[in-house]
């Protein structure tokens, strides 16, 4: 059996590379896809790092060293995507030097440091394919529907395992929240929740088919039910926010004539009241009684934000005792932080889950005044070519891309986000718009 499915693997991947030889571009789409399904086998010190999403870059990389064809149509970078390239790999070079320091006096962390900062040098790189392989506009929309594909396999596997009648692996045994294709059960939010203001803002442009409005309706509302069977608060708080990200999206796009305007209002007010719904219909099937493994997952977000505001209990702990750590121990190594993966030896706590106090903490106010930079500039590559794209559905769906990495970053700030693949891959997006809206000017 085992030989059995070697073979066929084999075979699937030959095929894959087959396409990737004719134009390398399909593994960015491909890449796109599998972020979503993280299941994998324990590698030693790479632990779990290396997935499927890794074996399609390899094979991207060993096409685009055997083929010329991405080269003739490449496109050249202007200065602020050059620029947010050296922003983005000075960082990198900031989280070796990190390392290269405080592991020359601090032992038994080594390999830790090593596989961290080599998923971070690999995250950057992801973002520079991107960037040299998207060279057309279609492109840049395939990579959506990808990314939407991705989302409906880990949303049916989610509502799945919403039924109790999945695989054991799509959930957590004891508490039952689920992860559907993904590892964590706090990966789902960072993989759903971007894409999920594009697919409801489609519901809402003109060019868009009937068909396809359907594929998308539901597909949202199977996005939006595995994200509560998650069973995390910040996963409710992103559908919260993704509904205001939702209305400033369409208020900005607001006098665009391919925005269907009053389905776009009845489209929030069905989106408040379905989130209404759900938090009415969570309280009242609490027993008064919360205790993981006993509450379903489902409600578990409601039910705790509830205790909290009515009995004033802690609304995280470990997030508090992380950042209290943080607090006392800020005003060491404030230059160059304390080494990637380092901290938690050195103090004697968890993973820090917000990305940006990790950053600090592990690289200092250099790594962090770098990564804050390359934020910006995402922004600032986006935002000069917006002006510049047509006043149709193409523009309706960038703005709601660059909402929903909005709404990522909120996410790195509960979680530390920089080891998934998707905040890279958004990054690449972002900065590709310039080349792919070629009058955009700086």
């Amino acid at each position: 059996m085992i030989l059995i499915v070697i073979l066929l693997s084999l075979l699937i991947l030959g095929y894959t590379f087959r396409y990737l030889l004719k134009n390398p571009v399909y593994g960015i789409y491909l890449s796109f896809f599998s972020s979503g399904i993280l299941k994998t086998v324990n590698l030693g010190p790479l632990r779990d790092k290396f997935g499927l999403t890794e074996v399609i870059f390899l094979l991207t990389w060993l096409a685009m060293m055997l083929t010329n064809y991405w080269k003739n149509n490449r496109v050249k970078l202007n200065s602020i995507q050059k620029l947010t390239f050296v922003i983005m790999f000075t960082f990198i070079f900031i989280e070796w030097l990190s390392l290269l320091l405080n592991n020359m006096d601090f032992y038994g962390g080594l390999i830790g440091s090593i596989v961290e900062v080599t998923n971070l040098t690999y995250g950057a790189l992801m973002a520079l394919t991107l960037v040299v392989l998207i060279s057309e506009r279609p492109q840049f929309f395939m990579c959506l529907k990808f990314w939407i594909l991705g989302a409906l396999v880990v949303s049916i596997i989610g509502c799945w395992a919403l039924t109790g009648t999945a695989p054991g692996w799509t959930m957590d045994d004891f508490t039952g929240r689920i992860s559907s294709t993904l590892k964590f059960e706090n990966q789902v939010p960072s993989y759903l929740i971007p894409i999920f203001i594009p697919m409801v803002m489609g519901l809402f442009v003109r060019g868009i088919s009937s068909k396809n409005k359907i594929i998308l309706l539901i597909c949202s509302i199977m996005l939006a039910a595995t994200m509560i069977g998650t069973g995390s608060r910040t996963a409710l708080l992103l559908l919260v926010l993704a509904i205001f990200a939702i209305a400033f999206t369409g208020l900005i796009t607001i006098k665009n004539n391919y925005l269907f305007k009053g389905k776009f209002l009845m489209g929030i007010a069905c989106l408040i009241f379905a989130l209404f719904s759900y938090v009415i219909l969570a309280l009242a099937a609490f027993d008064g009684h919360y205790a993981l493994g006993h509450t379903p997952s489902w409600q578990r977000p409601v039910v705790r934000l509830y205790l909290t505001l009515d009995e004033g209990a802690m609304l995280d702990s470990t997030r508090e005792e992380q950042l209290s750590i943080v607090d006392y121990n800020m005003d060491k190594a404030m230059i160059i932080g304390n080494g990637p993966k380092l901290y938690g030896r050195k103090y004697g706590m968890e993973e820090i889950h917000n990305s940006y106090v990790g950053v600090y903490f592990e690289s200092g106010l250099l790594g962090i005044s770098a990564f804050l930079t390359l934020l910006v500039l995402c922004y600032s590559c986006a935002f000069s070519a917006i002006k510049y794209i047509p006043n149709n559905g193409e523009k309706i769906l960038i703005v709601s891309v660059i909402a929903g990495f909005s709404l990522l970053l909120f996410y790195s700030g509960t979680m530390y986000g920089l080891r998934q693949r998707n905040i890279w891959l958004m990054m690449g997006l972002l900065i590709s718009l310039p080349s792919l809206y070629k009058r955009a000017k700086i």
